[in-house]
């Protein structure tokens, strides 16, 4: 890929190691979240859940719960537009309350009687697809509904024919597991006349407005929306879930109302990881070429029938001229599922990598080799579509590659159970690649607006958030685009009251659908300065715009970089403040890249791989990670601190994701019975054998990009979407293929016959 922004070397803020203060406010504790706001005369809500799984409310008395002291407003689902008498899962909103105190407002749900007709319930996905099971209650005619996302491509039969070798595998359930971020759901609501105010915690700002003012029919300029700060979202706070409740409690009570959820109902109304099931079928030639893939997937999930995204790590990694999909969603009255730090892709990447290490084992190759066979190279054409990809493979083979390396996996690795350490444990070596699908500029519209101040300096508004990341890349950005040092650009504020719209920070979206717009914005005034400094005026240059540039806060000519001005120069003939304007239009990134089509899936997918080297005890299931290394394709690196910190604040979670995060469901009520994590084993940082300072333990790629700002693009999620190396390594080390997750002591200590 051509870099048409030029050499790394060239830059001054792009790629440089800049501290953003407002992240410095978040880790000293001085950064103000949601909870933090509060109104004179705020009162505190309480969210009650229903008792049973499955039921229908027949009635509800709130009488006593009114007539309690301190209590001053109560509404039910009959008040609620999103809530329902209709029960699907334990612990579904049925009724709220705002008192003076949050004690009060627990007093006061105990004192509503709810009277139910319960309904039979099922759990478990896989009895949830049984015939004769109890209808779960989300589709009239069973518990399972085929996915809109149906393809087949080629002529999948005939590439079976072709081939020599067929594995057939079904693998799964890969077990769901929770949110519990930090912060908890929290949300102030207040009313001015007929404006509704919030101040919330949100990934999307813009679409928490639109939601409440669809939901509550109000108009758009009635609604406003601050999000300050963020304490962990992972797709848990794409919308907030207490927003319309505290705007209808504090409509009732006359006065702001505040509900932080309290950390069992958090966790129950938040997202689940999908539990997901498949059932795989490849053809294959004898030298590891696929003929065909044929995948069929089920995902537990009432509130999704089906996720497209659960077959992108095959469909858009392998090389598979004929290939065919089918999606189901299985209903059960668990709790919903939805986005967990990444929608889909971790779960699919999992259960598809157990079958290709299966499919290698067939063909008597080494794991590595197979990929190297099958995975897009260079030069290929999109197999969807036919059109030429943005960049080589996404920099799949590249991560791969690099991670192999880092680990040694070449030389380690070794038939399967063959290879015992001298302390008696089992050694195995896994490695994993796949092209993650986010990474993306997809989702609504973006824009942003930038001021050049009088002295000089700039402050910007941004529709963006401040979750994870937050304004140092859009800062290093505008600073590159106009020639200035990074410390004189500010973020604002956050929040669409005082922004311009944003399309929601999610889908590793930040650095491309943000950076867009601020770039736009950055040029835009950047031409109005160069218009003024290349006039013929006070201290400027008497040339024409085109004969300037920008660099260490001066414009100055090309053909002789000794006749320049500072911004400040140029401000002060001004008078006043000069306005920048950006927008990214939403959608697939309608912008056509060469020979990149408007909406083509191709525009946006991050390269990621890891690769570990475990041991394992034989006797207690133990798994102790020897080296670990994760790889990502980040374009160009923009932000390497915050960049670093998605890769290593990603590896615990892959490290739990492989062998410890397991929700827990009481079999007879569906309950979440560890919320709380109480006893739960849970990896840190300290299970990873990992050194900060090394560059190689955590490894950043650049591909550049044909569409991002400075040629970037976004890897929040896939920063966790390759962990079954780990449990490729665990198969490795004991000869046994587990086909699940993840791979607990108990799981391991089953498949060796010792449990």
């Amino acid at each position: 890929m051509v870099d048409e922004f030029g050499p790394k070397s060239q830059f001054v803020a792009v790629g440089k190691r800049n501290l953003d203060d407002q992240g410095i406010n978040i880790v000293t504790g001085k950064y103000d979240f949601a909870e933090d706001h509060h109104p004179e005369g705020k009162l505190y809500a309480r969210v009650l859940g229903a008792k049973y799984a499955h039921a229908k409310v027949t009635s509800i008395n709130t009488s006593r719960a009114e007539a309690l002291e301190g209590v001053e407003a109560v509404i039910t689902f009959e008040d609620h537009p999103n809530w329902s008498d209709t029960i699907l899962s334990v612990d579904q909103q049925i009724a709220a309350v705002a008192a003076v105190d949050e004690a009060t407002a627990e007093r006061a749900l105990d004192l509503i009687d709810v009277e139910y007709q319960v309904l039979d319930a099922v759990f478990d996905p896989e009895d949830a697809m049984r015939t004769g099971a109890p209808n779960a209650g989300t589709f009239p005619d069973g518990n399972i509904t085929p996915s809109p996302s149906a393809l087949e491509r080629g002529d999948v039969a005939q590439g079976f024919a072709e081939a020599d070798v067929i594995v057939d595998e079904t693998v799964g359930w890969l077990r769901p597991h929770t949110h519990n971020e930090i912060e908890p759901d929290s949300t102030v609501a207040w009313w001015e006349g007929d404006n509704l105010y919030f101040n919330i915690g949100s990934q999307w700002p813009w679409g928490q407005r639109n939601g409440s003012a669809s939901a509550l029919g109000m108009p758009l300029n009635k609604v406003h929306v601050y999000c300050h700060g963020t304490g962990g979202a992972f797709g848990n706070k794409y919308w907030a879930k207490i927003d319309i409740e505290a705007a209808l409690l504090s409509k009732k009570a006359g006065k702001p109302v505040g509900i932080k959820l309290p950390r069992r109902l958090f966790t129950v109304y938040g997202n689940h990881q999908y539990a997901v099931k498949l059932h795989m079928r490849l053809g294959l030639k004898n030298d590891g070429t696929l003929t065909a893939v044929e995948t069929t997937w089920w995902g537990d999930g009432r509130s999704n029938g089906g996720r497209s995204s659960w077959q992108d790590p095959c469909r858009h990694t392998w090389v598979s001229p004929n290939f065919k999909k089918d999606e189901w969603g299985v209903a059960n009255n668990k709790p919903r599922a939805g986005a967990w730090r990444c929608v889909a892709h971790p779960e699919g990447a999992f259960l598809s990598d157990l079958v290709l290490e299966k499919a290698a084992a067939r063909l008597n190759m080494n794991p590595l080799e197979f990929r190297r066979k099958i995975f897009i190279s260079d030069g290929m054409l999109d197999q969807d579509t036919g059109r030429p990809m943005r960049t080589p493979g996404w920099g799949t083979r590249q991560c791969l590659e690099k991670a192999a390396t880092v680990i040694g996996y070449e030389s380690k690795y070794h038939a399967p159970g063959t290879e015992t350490l001298p302390d008696g444990r089992l050694h195995g070596i896994g490695i994993h690649a796949h092209a993650d699908g986010h990474g993306s500029g997809g989702g609504g519209s973006d824009s942003s607006v930038l001021y050049m101040l009088r002295d000089g300096t700039i402050m910007f508004n941004s529709g963006s958030t401040r979750v994870m990341g937050g304004p140092g890349a859009q800062s290093a950005i505008i600073a590159e685009t106009l020639g200035m040092k990074f410390e004189d650009v500010r973020c604002a504020d956050w929040g669409n009251t005082v922004t311009s719209e944003g399309g929601g920070q999610f889908g590793s979206r930040l650095t491309v659908a943000a950076g867009l717009p601020v770039m736009n914005a950055a040029n835009d005034l950047r031409a109005q300065l160069f218009a003024v400094a290349a006039g013929d005026g006070t201290d400027m240059l008497n040339v024409t715009p085109a004969d300037l540039d920008a660099k260490d806060g001066k414009i100055f000519v090309k053909s002789d970089p000794t006749k320049s001005v500072t911004h400040a120069q140029v401000m002060r003939v001004v008078g006043g403040a000069i306005i920048g304007w950006g927008l990214h239009p939403g959608g697939n990134l309608r912008k056509p890249v060469g020979e990149f089509e408007v909406g083509s899936p191709t525009v946006h997918k991050a390269g990621c791989a890891s690769a570990a080297e475990v041991a394992v005890d034989p006797g207690t299931g133990q798994v102790e990670i020897l080296s670990y290394v994760s790889v990502l394709d980040a374009g160009r690196v923009i932000d390497p601190i915050t960049s670093e910190g998605q890769i290593l604040a990603g590896m615990p979670l892959q490290v739990n994701q492989a062998l410890y995060f397991d929700d827990i469901y009481d079999p007879v009520t569906g309950r979440l019975l560890n919320f709380n994590h109480i006893g739960d084993k849970m990896g840190t940082t300290l299970d990873i054998p990992v050194d900060v300072d090394k560059t190689d333990a955590s490894c950043l790629l650049e591909t550049i990009d044909a569409v991002g700002p400075f040629g970037s693009h976004g890897i929040g999620e896939p920063a966790v979407s390759s962990f079954v190396s780990i449990n490729n390594a665990i198969n490795n080390a004991i000869g046994v293929d587990i086909i699940t997750g993840p791979m607990t002591p108990q799981v391991i200590l089953q498949a060796l016959g010792k449990a």
